[in-house]
């Protein structure tokens, strides 16, 4: 066979392969929201420390998607119930657009769903907790309810130094 004949066959074999290769999903991708947006969406938002992370029973399969449970001891509920804990399932892996949590951090965490066990995920706008960010947030918040109407009880230094 002609090198001419074998280079078109090789061309024809890659292009085969190439059209007939199944679709793969991609990874996560976040389309871009403000904290109106997710202050709206969400029923609860609050600034927690992970207390405990629980992984699904062991299996010989395992995915990047499986939910693993944060239990969150609170300190400060700015909306949904006042819960001294929540518990809140995301997917293991940030490629699974998991929010991932480490043990013995503090978050301000905007969880949705209802129930005991709550959910959210790596395109919400939770935040590793520092007193300036939760400051700005606490007064964001503030400003939010304040223009609706509502009760607000800001969140106070020493409440934060005491978590």
């Amino acid at each position: 066979m002609p090198a001419t004949a074998i280079r078109i066959l090789f061309i024809l074999a890659m292009l085969l392969m190439v059209w007939i290769t199944p679709y793969q999903a991609q990874a996560c991708s976040c389309i871009m929201t403000t904290y109106l947006a997710e202050w709206e969406r969400a029923n609860a938002v609050f600034l927690g420390t992970v207390v405990d992370i629980q992984s699904p029973p062991a299996s010989d399969i395992v995915s990047s998607a499986d939910p693993l449970t944060y239990t969150f001891r609170t300190f400060h509920v700015w909306k949904g119930q006042p819960r001294l804990q929540y518990q809140v399932q995301s997917a293991r892996e940030t490629m699974s657009c998991g929010a991932v949590f480490e043990q013995d951090e503090t978050y301000v965490v905007y969880a949705f769903g209802q129930g005991d066990v709550l959910s959210t995920y790596l395109c919400t706008t939770n935040h590793p907790a520092s007193y300036t960010w939760v400051y700005r947030y606490d007064l964001f918040v503030g400003v939010q309810k304040i223009r609706a109407g509502l009760g607000f009880t800001p969140l106070t230094y020493q409440d934060f130094l005491a978590r």
